[in-house]
Protein backbone atom coordinates (compact mmCIF):
# COMPACT_ATOMS: atom_id res chain seq x y z
CA UNK A 1 0.00 0.00 0.00
CA UNK A 2 2.62 2.19 1.01
CA UNK A 3 4.53 1.77 -2.33
CA UNK A 4 1.28 2.71 -3.99
CA UNK A 5 1.15 5.79 -2.59
CA UNK A 6 4.69 6.25 -3.20
CA UNK A 7 3.76 5.79 -6.58
CA UNK A 8 0.80 8.39 -6.71
CA UNK A 9 2.57 11.05 -5.22
CA UNK A 10 5.42 10.66 -7.68
CA UNK A 11 3.13 10.73 -10.67
CA UNK A 12 1.17 14.10 -9.05
CA UNK A 13 4.71 15.77 -8.55
CA UNK A 14 5.47 14.98 -12.40
CA UNK A 15 2.15 16.48 -13.50
CA UNK A 16 2.50 19.40 -11.68
CA UNK A 17 6.16 19.91 -12.53
CA UNK A 18 4.99 19.72 -16.30
CA UNK A 19 1.87 22.62 -15.79
CA UNK A 20 3.92 24.37 -14.29
CA UNK A 21 6.70 23.97 -17.19
CA UNK A 22 3.89 24.83 -19.40
CA UNK A 23 2.65 27.71 -17.66
CA UNK A 24 6.02 29.46 -17.91
CA UNK A 25 6.51 28.54 -21.30
CA UNK A 26 3.17 30.70 -22.13
CA UNK A 27 4.00 33.61 -20.34
CA UNK A 28 7.53 33.48 -21.69
CA UNK A 29 6.62 33.86 -24.78
CA UNK A 30 7.86 30.39 -25.78
CA UNK A 31 3.89 29.33 -27.62
CA UNK A 32 4.47 28.57 -31.10
CA UNK A 33 2.86 31.38 -33.00
CA UNK A 34 -0.08 31.67 -35.52
CA UNK A 35 1.42 31.72 -39.24
CA UNK A 36 -0.31 33.80 -41.76
CA UNK A 37 0.00 31.99 -45.23
CA UNK A 38 -1.52 35.03 -47.21
CA UNK A 39 -2.60 34.97 -51.06
CA UNK A 40 -4.06 37.99 -52.78
CA UNK A 41 -5.75 36.91 -56.29
CA UNK A 42 -6.50 40.16 -58.58
CA UNK A 43 -7.81 40.30 -61.89
CA UNK A 44 -5.88 41.66 -64.06
CA UNK A 45 -8.35 44.27 -65.72
CA UNK A 46 -10.98 46.42 -64.90
CA UNK A 47 -13.94 47.40 -66.85
CA UNK A 48 -14.63 50.77 -66.21
CA UNK A 49 -18.12 50.91 -67.82
CA UNK A 50 -19.39 49.10 -65.31
CA UNK A 51 -17.75 50.21 -62.35
CA UNK A 52 -20.74 50.47 -60.29
CA UNK A 53 -21.00 46.78 -60.17
CA UNK A 54 -17.22 46.32 -59.04
CA UNK A 55 -18.12 48.78 -56.11
CA UNK A 56 -20.99 46.32 -55.03
CA UNK A 57 -20.83 42.99 -53.51
CA UNK A 58 -24.93 42.03 -54.33
CA UNK A 59 -24.57 43.30 -58.48
CA UNK A 60 -24.90 39.88 -60.56
CA UNK A 61 -24.64 37.66 -57.40
CA UNK A 62 -20.92 39.35 -56.04
CA UNK A 63 -19.57 38.69 -59.67
CA UNK A 64 -17.60 41.18 -60.57
CA UNK A 65 -15.08 41.74 -57.60
CA UNK A 66 -11.31 43.23 -58.13
CA UNK A 67 -9.52 40.87 -55.39
CA UNK A 68 -9.87 38.44 -53.10
CA UNK A 69 -8.18 38.22 -49.99
CA UNK A 70 -7.03 34.31 -48.79
CA UNK A 71 -5.81 34.02 -45.39
CA UNK A 72 -4.71 31.08 -43.86
CA UNK A 73 -3.12 30.08 -40.72
CA UNK A 74 -0.56 27.26 -41.02
CA UNK A 75 0.46 27.93 -37.28
CA UNK A 76 -0.57 26.62 -33.95
CA UNK A 77 -1.93 29.45 -32.56
CA UNK A 78 -5.02 31.38 -33.45
CA UNK A 79 -4.33 34.60 -35.54
CA UNK A 80 -6.66 37.28 -33.43
CA UNK A 81 -8.07 40.83 -34.40
CA UNK A 82 -7.66 40.30 -37.98
CA UNK A 83 -8.18 44.01 -39.90
CA UNK A 84 -7.77 44.22 -43.92
CA UNK A 85 -7.90 47.48 -45.53
CA UNK A 86 -6.98 48.61 -48.77
CA UNK A 87 -6.91 51.32 -51.66
CA UNK A 88 -6.28 52.40 -54.93
CA UNK A 89 -3.93 55.07 -55.28
CA UNK A 90 -5.39 57.99 -57.27
CA UNK A 91 -8.71 56.22 -57.33
CA UNK A 92 -9.77 54.84 -53.88
CA UNK A 93 -8.64 56.01 -50.50
CA UNK A 94 -7.51 53.41 -47.71
CA UNK A 95 -10.62 52.19 -46.71
CA UNK A 96 -12.12 51.42 -43.10
CA UNK A 97 -11.17 47.68 -42.47
CA UNK A 98 -12.73 45.09 -42.61
CA UNK A 99 -12.34 42.42 -39.77
CA UNK A 100 -11.99 39.06 -38.06
CA UNK A 101 -12.09 38.17 -34.36
CA UNK A 102 -9.67 35.25 -34.93
CA UNK A 103 -8.72 32.54 -37.71
CA UNK A 104 -8.22 29.18 -35.47
CA UNK A 105 -4.94 26.77 -37.03
CA UNK A 106 -5.65 25.42 -39.64
CA UNK A 107 -8.58 27.51 -40.99
CA UNK A 108 -9.02 29.26 -44.19
CA UNK A 109 -10.53 33.32 -44.03
CA UNK A 110 -11.24 34.87 -48.03
CA UNK A 111 -11.73 38.26 -48.08
CA UNK A 112 -13.15 40.32 -51.53
CA UNK A 113 -12.40 43.34 -52.33
CA UNK A 114 -15.36 45.10 -54.21
CA UNK A 115 -13.59 48.62 -54.56
CA UNK A 116 -16.13 51.77 -54.44
CA UNK A 117 -14.61 53.70 -57.58
CA UNK A 118 -16.05 57.53 -58.41
CA UNK A 119 -17.63 58.41 -61.48
CA UNK A 120 -14.43 60.16 -62.45
CA UNK A 121 -12.36 56.48 -63.65
CA UNK A 122 -15.35 56.71 -66.64
CA UNK A 123 -12.62 59.52 -67.43
CA UNK A 124 -9.99 56.87 -68.31
CA UNK A 125 -9.88 56.60 -72.33
CA UNK A 126 -7.37 53.54 -72.79
CA UNK A 127 -6.01 51.08 -71.25
CA UNK A 128 -4.16 52.20 -67.94
CA UNK A 129 -1.93 50.50 -65.11
CA UNK A 130 -3.56 51.25 -61.75
CA UNK A 131 -2.56 48.91 -58.21
CA UNK A 132 -3.76 48.09 -55.42
CA UNK A 133 -2.61 47.99 -52.03
CA UNK A 134 -3.79 45.52 -49.10
CA UNK A 135 -2.95 46.17 -45.63
CA UNK A 136 -3.68 43.45 -42.92
CA UNK A 137 -3.38 43.79 -39.12
CA UNK A 138 -3.61 40.98 -36.77
CA UNK A 139 -2.10 39.57 -33.61
CA UNK A 140 -0.50 36.16 -32.67
CA UNK A 141 1.11 35.06 -29.23
CA UNK A 142 0.40 38.39 -27.90
CA UNK A 143 2.14 40.33 -30.88
CA UNK A 144 0.59 42.84 -33.11
CA UNK A 145 1.95 42.59 -36.85
CA UNK A 146 1.13 44.10 -40.00
CA UNK A 147 1.61 42.96 -43.44
CA UNK A 148 1.07 45.31 -46.70
CA UNK A 149 1.14 43.43 -50.24
CA UNK A 150 0.82 45.30 -53.76
CA UNK A 151 -0.69 43.54 -56.98
CA UNK A 152 -1.03 45.68 -60.29
CA UNK A 153 -4.34 45.99 -63.06
CA UNK A 154 -5.08 47.44 -65.44
CA UNK A 155 -8.22 50.03 -65.87
CA UNK A 156 -9.82 49.60 -69.56
CA UNK A 157 -11.48 52.70 -71.46
CA UNK A 158 -14.58 53.29 -70.79
CA UNK A 159 -15.64 52.62 -74.24
CA UNK A 160 -14.27 48.86 -74.14
CA UNK A 161 -15.36 46.10 -73.40
CA UNK A 162 -14.08 42.27 -72.67
CA UNK A 163 -16.91 39.42 -73.40
CA UNK A 164 -15.76 36.87 -70.85
CA UNK A 165 -13.75 35.95 -67.91
CA UNK A 166 -13.24 32.23 -68.53
CA UNK A 167 -10.28 30.68 -68.78
CA UNK A 168 -9.43 29.53 -71.95
CA UNK A 169 -8.83 25.92 -70.77
CA UNK A 170 -12.51 25.82 -69.35
CA UNK A 171 -13.99 27.17 -72.59
CA UNK A 172 -16.54 24.24 -74.04
CA UNK A 173 -18.94 26.27 -76.56
CA UNK A 174 -19.92 29.35 -78.21
CA UNK A 175 -21.91 30.83 -75.40
CA UNK A 176 -18.95 31.10 -73.17
CA UNK A 177 -17.31 33.30 -74.75
CA UNK A 178 -19.94 35.68 -74.12
CA UNK A 179 -19.57 35.33 -70.19
CA UNK A 180 -19.81 38.89 -69.47
CA UNK A 181 -22.64 39.81 -72.54
CA UNK A 182 -24.69 41.29 -70.13
CA UNK A 183 -22.12 44.11 -69.22
CA UNK A 184 -23.78 45.77 -72.62
CA UNK A 185 -26.85 46.60 -70.65
CA UNK A 186 -24.36 49.62 -68.33
CA UNK A 187 -24.37 51.05 -72.04
CA UNK A 188 -28.54 51.40 -72.81
CA UNK A 189 -28.49 55.07 -71.70
CA UNK A 190 -31.81 55.71 -72.05
CA UNK A 191 -32.26 58.52 -69.15
CA UNK A 192 -29.07 60.67 -71.12
CA UNK A 193 -30.08 64.02 -71.73
CA UNK A 194 -28.45 63.36 -75.50
CA UNK A 195 -30.72 60.05 -76.33
CA UNK A 196 -33.81 62.66 -75.29
CA UNK A 197 -33.64 65.71 -77.11
CA UNK A 198 -32.33 63.28 -80.04
CA UNK A 199 -36.16 61.30 -79.60
CA UNK A 200 -37.24 64.73 -79.10
CA UNK A 201 -36.67 65.71 -82.59
CA UNK A 202 -38.21 62.44 -83.78
CA UNK A 203 -41.60 62.80 -81.87
CA UNK A 204 -41.55 66.08 -84.07
CA UNK A 205 -41.93 63.99 -87.07
CA UNK A 206 -44.67 62.12 -85.99
CA UNK A 207 -46.66 65.42 -84.22
CA UNK A 208 -45.36 64.68 -80.58
CA UNK A 209 -44.65 61.38 -78.47
CA UNK A 210 -46.77 58.63 -79.72
CA UNK A 211 -48.52 56.38 -76.79
CA UNK A 212 -48.30 52.96 -78.15
CA UNK A 213 -51.33 50.72 -77.46
CA UNK A 214 -51.31 48.56 -80.06
CA UNK A 215 -48.43 46.49 -82.84
CA UNK A 216 -50.09 49.44 -85.41
CA UNK A 217 -48.81 52.35 -83.37
CA UNK A 218 -45.05 50.17 -82.73
CA UNK A 219 -44.84 49.69 -86.32
CA UNK A 220 -45.03 53.92 -86.86
CA UNK A 221 -42.67 54.26 -84.07
CA UNK A 222 -40.29 52.12 -85.41
CA UNK A 223 -40.77 53.57 -88.61
CA UNK A 224 -40.63 56.86 -87.65
CA UNK A 225 -36.94 56.23 -85.52
CA UNK A 226 -35.78 54.43 -88.66
CA UNK A 227 -36.17 56.71 -91.49
CA UNK A 228 -35.30 59.26 -88.89
CA UNK A 229 -31.94 57.77 -88.62
CA UNK A 230 -31.33 57.43 -92.68
CA UNK A 231 -32.77 61.03 -93.53
CA UNK A 232 -29.93 62.44 -90.96
CA UNK A 233 -27.32 60.85 -92.23
CA UNK A 234 -26.65 58.02 -90.07
CA UNK A 235 -24.55 55.19 -91.38
CA UNK A 236 -23.38 51.37 -90.31
CA UNK A 237 -19.93 50.88 -89.73
CA UNK A 238 -18.67 47.28 -89.67
CA UNK A 239 -16.20 46.77 -86.45
CA UNK A 240 -14.74 43.56 -85.07
CA UNK A 241 -13.35 42.36 -82.05
CA UNK A 242 -9.64 41.93 -80.79
CA UNK A 243 -8.41 38.86 -79.03
CA UNK A 244 -6.67 39.02 -76.05
CA UNK A 245 -5.20 36.96 -73.94
CA UNK A 246 -5.33 38.19 -70.20
CA UNK A 247 -3.14 35.57 -67.41
CA UNK A 248 -4.95 32.43 -68.72
CA UNK A 249 -8.21 33.82 -70.31
CA UNK A 250 -8.73 34.28 -74.03
CA UNK A 251 -11.27 36.72 -74.61
CA UNK A 252 -12.66 39.31 -77.31
CA UNK A 253 -12.28 42.89 -76.50
CA UNK A 254 -13.86 45.61 -78.68
CA UNK A 255 -14.86 49.31 -78.19
CA UNK A 256 -18.37 50.26 -77.90
CA UNK A 257 -19.34 53.77 -77.96
CA UNK A 258 -22.09 54.80 -75.46
CA UNK A 259 -25.70 55.97 -77.90
CA UNK A 260 -24.78 60.13 -77.26
CA UNK A 261 -21.75 59.04 -78.68
CA UNK A 262 -23.08 57.24 -81.94
CA UNK A 263 -25.53 60.49 -82.17
CA UNK A 264 -22.87 62.65 -82.47
CA UNK A 265 -20.68 60.85 -84.99
CA UNK A 266 -23.82 60.19 -86.65
CA UNK A 267 -22.15 56.39 -87.48
CA UNK A 268 -22.24 53.15 -85.02
CA UNK A 269 -21.81 49.07 -84.93
CA UNK A 270 -24.04 46.82 -85.20
CA UNK A 271 -24.03 46.66 -80.97
CA UNK A 272 -23.78 50.29 -81.42
CA UNK A 273 -27.02 50.75 -83.76
CA UNK A 274 -29.15 48.10 -81.77
CA UNK A 275 -27.87 50.13 -78.39
CA UNK A 276 -29.43 53.44 -79.97
CA UNK A 277 -32.31 51.79 -81.40
CA UNK A 278 -33.50 50.14 -77.75
CA UNK A 279 -32.16 53.48 -75.93
CA UNK A 280 -35.05 55.54 -78.12
CA UNK A 281 -37.79 53.05 -77.79
CA UNK A 282 -37.55 53.17 -74.17
CA UNK A 283 -38.71 56.72 -74.24
CA UNK A 284 -42.26 55.69 -74.75
CA UNK A 285 -41.59 52.48 -72.43
CA UNK A 286 -41.25 49.86 -75.45
CA UNK A 287 -39.06 47.63 -74.08
CA UNK A 288 -36.54 45.74 -76.09
CA UNK A 289 -33.40 43.40 -75.80
CA UNK A 290 -30.17 42.58 -77.98
CA UNK A 291 -29.58 39.90 -79.66
CA UNK A 292 -26.36 38.22 -80.30
CA UNK A 293 -25.26 35.76 -82.67
CA UNK A 294 -21.79 34.79 -84.33
CA UNK A 295 -20.32 38.19 -86.13
CA UNK A 296 -23.65 40.30 -85.49
CA UNK A 297 -25.99 42.08 -83.01
CA UNK A 298 -29.80 43.18 -84.12
CA UNK A 299 -32.78 43.95 -81.00
CA UNK A 300 -35.47 42.09 -80.63
CA UNK A 301 -38.76 44.10 -79.71
CA UNK A 302 -41.74 43.47 -77.05
CA UNK A 303 -44.69 44.21 -78.81
CA UNK A 304 -48.31 45.48 -77.24
CA UNK A 305 -49.60 41.72 -78.09
CA UNK A 306 -46.69 39.83 -76.30
CA UNK A 307 -45.19 39.27 -79.94
CA UNK A 308 -41.21 39.37 -80.25
CA UNK A 309 -40.49 40.93 -83.50
CA UNK A 310 -36.85 41.61 -84.99
CA UNK A 311 -35.46 44.65 -86.90
CA UNK A 312 -32.38 45.08 -88.67
CA UNK A 313 -30.66 48.22 -87.67
CA UNK A 314 -28.03 47.81 -90.01
CA UNK A 315 -30.49 48.81 -92.97
CA UNK A 316 -29.78 52.56 -92.27
CA UNK A 317 -26.42 51.46 -95.24
CA UNK A 318 -23.09 52.99 -95.26
CA UNK A 319 -19.46 51.60 -96.09
CA UNK A 320 -20.15 48.17 -95.12
CA UNK A 321 -23.43 47.70 -97.43
CA UNK A 322 -24.63 48.50 -100.47
CA UNK A 323 -27.03 51.20 -99.98
CA UNK A 324 -29.98 51.69 -97.91
CA UNK A 325 -32.67 49.47 -97.07
CA UNK A 326 -36.26 50.18 -96.66
CA UNK A 327 -37.88 50.00 -93.50
CA UNK A 328 -39.51 46.68 -94.59
CA UNK A 329 -36.87 45.24 -95.91
CA UNK A 330 -35.09 45.85 -92.41
CA UNK A 331 -37.95 44.60 -90.77
CA UNK A 332 -38.09 41.78 -93.08
CA UNK A 333 -34.51 40.76 -92.54
CA UNK A 334 -34.45 41.07 -89.09
CA UNK A 335 -37.35 38.92 -88.75
CA UNK A 336 -35.28 35.93 -91.06
CA UNK A 337 -32.48 36.57 -89.20
CA UNK A 338 -34.40 36.29 -85.38
CA UNK A 339 -36.45 32.64 -87.38
CA UNK A 340 -33.18 30.96 -87.79
CA UNK A 341 -31.94 31.73 -83.98
CA UNK A 342 -35.44 30.38 -82.86
CA UNK A 343 -35.34 26.99 -85.29
CA UNK A 344 -31.72 26.30 -83.71
CA UNK A 345 -30.10 27.28 -86.82
CA UNK A 346 -27.97 30.09 -85.63
CA UNK A 347 -27.10 30.41 -81.95
CA UNK A 348 -27.72 33.42 -80.01
CA UNK A 349 -27.41 35.36 -76.48
CA UNK A 350 -30.12 37.90 -75.11
CA UNK A 351 -28.77 40.52 -73.37
CA UNK A 352 -31.95 41.54 -71.10
CA UNK A 353 -31.04 45.34 -70.22
CA UNK A 354 -33.62 46.04 -67.63
CA UNK A 355 -32.48 42.89 -66.03
CA UNK A 356 -29.06 42.81 -66.06
CA UNK A 357 -29.23 46.95 -64.66
CA UNK A 358 -31.75 45.78 -62.23
CA UNK A 359 -28.91 43.26 -60.46
CA UNK A 360 -26.77 46.30 -60.62
CA UNK A 361 -24.91 46.60 -64.00
CA UNK A 362 -26.44 50.19 -63.88
CA UNK A 363 -24.93 52.73 -66.78
CA UNK A 364 -22.20 55.47 -66.00
CA UNK A 365 -22.87 59.16 -64.85
CA UNK A 366 -22.30 60.98 -67.97
CA UNK A 367 -21.04 64.38 -67.90
CA UNK A 368 -23.41 67.17 -68.40
CA UNK A 369 -23.89 68.71 -72.45
CA UNK A 370 -24.84 71.79 -73.96
CA UNK A 371 -28.37 70.92 -75.10
CA UNK A 372 -29.28 74.51 -76.74
CA UNK A 373 -25.21 73.66 -78.70
CA UNK A 374 -26.36 69.77 -78.97
CA UNK A 375 -29.55 70.98 -81.32
CA UNK A 376 -28.28 73.41 -83.18
CA UNK A 377 -26.16 71.06 -84.22
CA UNK A 378 -28.61 68.44 -85.21
CA UNK A 379 -30.95 71.06 -86.37
CA UNK A 380 -28.10 71.58 -88.62
CA UNK A 381 -27.42 68.59 -90.38
CA UNK A 382 -31.29 68.10 -90.40
CA UNK A 383 -31.06 71.58 -92.89
CA UNK A 384 -28.46 70.11 -94.59
CA UNK A 385 -29.93 66.76 -95.38
CA UNK A 386 -33.28 68.65 -96.58
CA UNK A 387 -31.03 71.11 -98.63
CA UNK A 388 -28.84 68.34 -100.13
CA UNK A 389 -32.41 66.75 -100.92
CA UNK A 390 -33.81 69.10 -102.35
CA UNK A 391 -30.23 69.93 -104.80
CA UNK A 392 -30.32 66.44 -105.75
CA UNK A 393 -33.94 66.94 -106.35
CA UNK A 394 -32.94 70.09 -108.80
CA UNK A 395 -30.27 67.98 -110.73
CA UNK A 396 -32.72 65.23 -111.53
CA UNK A 397 -35.26 67.35 -112.86
CA UNK A 398 -32.32 69.58 -114.85
CA UNK A 399 -30.71 66.14 -116.29
CA UNK A 400 -33.92 64.47 -117.10
CA UNK A 401 -35.32 67.75 -119.31
CA UNK A 402 -32.05 67.51 -120.49
CA UNK A 403 -32.54 63.75 -121.94
CA UNK A 404 -35.80 64.69 -123.26
CA UNK A 405 -34.18 67.43 -124.91
CA UNK A 406 -31.30 65.25 -126.22
CA UNK A 407 -33.86 62.38 -127.39
CA UNK A 408 -36.18 64.82 -129.05
CA UNK A 409 -33.29 66.19 -130.94
CA UNK A 410 -31.57 63.09 -131.93
CA UNK A 411 -35.20 62.17 -133.09
CA UNK A 412 -35.24 64.96 -135.02
CA UNK A 413 -32.01 64.26 -136.67
CA UNK A 414 -32.80 60.83 -137.75
CA UNK A 415 -36.34 61.25 -138.89
CA UNK A 416 -36.64 60.71 -142.43
CA UNK A 417 -36.85 63.95 -144.62
CA UNK A 418 -40.64 63.78 -146.08
CA UNK A 419 -40.63 64.35 -150.04
CA UNK A 420 -42.15 66.03 -152.45
CA UNK A 421 -45.35 66.11 -152.31
CA UNK A 422 -47.39 63.84 -154.76
CA UNK A 423 -45.86 65.20 -158.86
CA UNK A 424 -49.13 65.46 -160.75
CA UNK A 425 -49.18 66.75 -164.34
CA UNK A 426 -47.78 70.07 -164.73
CA UNK A 427 -50.70 72.69 -165.29
CA UNK A 428 -49.20 73.66 -168.06
CA UNK A 429 -48.72 70.63 -169.62
CA UNK A 430 -51.80 69.12 -171.03
CA UNK A 431 -52.91 65.98 -172.08
CA UNK A 432 -51.35 64.17 -169.14
CA UNK A 433 -52.84 61.93 -166.28
CA UNK A 434 -51.05 60.41 -162.92
CA UNK A 435 -50.59 57.00 -161.79
CA UNK A 436 -50.42 57.33 -157.81
CA UNK A 437 -48.77 54.60 -155.54
CA UNK A 438 -51.61 53.04 -153.34
CA UNK A 439 -49.39 53.78 -150.20
CA UNK A 440 -49.23 57.83 -151.51
CA UNK A 441 -46.14 58.07 -151.19
CA UNK A 442 -45.35 58.70 -154.85
CA UNK A 443 -47.25 60.27 -157.81
CA UNK A 444 -45.74 59.41 -161.54
CA UNK A 445 -47.47 61.41 -164.66
CA UNK A 446 -47.71 60.08 -168.13
CA UNK A 447 -49.32 61.17 -170.83
CA UNK A 448 -52.98 60.95 -171.22
CA UNK A 449 -53.25 59.48 -174.45
CA UNK A 450 -51.78 56.41 -173.63
CA UNK A 451 -53.58 53.14 -173.52
CA UNK A 452 -53.35 51.13 -170.20
CA UNK A 453 -54.09 47.86 -169.46
CA UNK A 454 -56.30 47.79 -166.07
CA UNK A 455 -55.15 43.98 -165.07
CA UNK A 456 -51.51 44.31 -165.28
CA UNK A 457 -52.04 47.83 -162.91
CA UNK A 458 -53.92 45.15 -160.83
CA UNK A 459 -51.13 42.93 -160.21
CA UNK A 460 -48.39 46.11 -159.63
CA UNK A 461 -51.09 46.95 -157.13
Amino acid sequence: MKSSINALVIVGLVLLLAGVGLSAKHFMGGTSPGKLDLKIETKPTVMTIAYKAYSNPEAVDGKYWLAKVVMRNTGNSPLSDLAVSYRVPGHVEWTTPDTAAEVLPGQTLVMPIYPRFTSAVTKTRTRTPASLEVKIDYETAGEAKSVVEKRPFELRGVTEIEYTSIEADEIISWYDMWDNSEVLAAYMTDEDEVVKAYFGKISETMGGTPYVSSNEDLGKLLGAIYQFEVGTGMVYMGAKGVPETLGETQTLVQSIKLPRDVIQGNSATCIELTLLMSALLNQCGVKSHMVLIPGHAFPIIETPSGQLVAFECTGVGGQALGGVSSFEEAYKGGNETWAKCLKGETPYVIVDYQAHQASGLRPPELDPVDITAFLKMLNDRIDRRVSAAKEAQQQQQTQNQEQNQNQQQQQQQTQVEPGPGPVGPDPAMANFAAFRDPTGRMSVPYPANWMTDPNIIAMIH
